[in-house]
């Protein structure tokens, strides 16, 4: 799940809601297409979006796994 709504942390780490993993973008895009080239520049780097958490801000990602299957 691709959000701008940080209020998904809560509910995957607070009250431990199942996700299969969740890409929380922090930062107001200039464009859509500014969403789709962070997009495209996440998956070019590798970057395991699946059972992790990952925050994208406009000069960092952190990728935080969840640690369950």
């Amino acid at each position: 799940m691709v959000t701008f709504d940080k209020d998904f942390g809560e509910l995957v780490f607070r009250l431990k809601r199942h996700s299969n993993g969740v890409v929380l973008l922090t930062f107001v895009p200039r464009s859509s297409g500014q969403v789709s080239a962070v997009m495209l520049a996440l998956l070019e780097k590798g970057i395991e979006f699946g059972n992790s958490f990952v925050v994208v801000e406009e000069d960092r990602v952190r990728v935080v796994p969840l640690g369950r299957k």
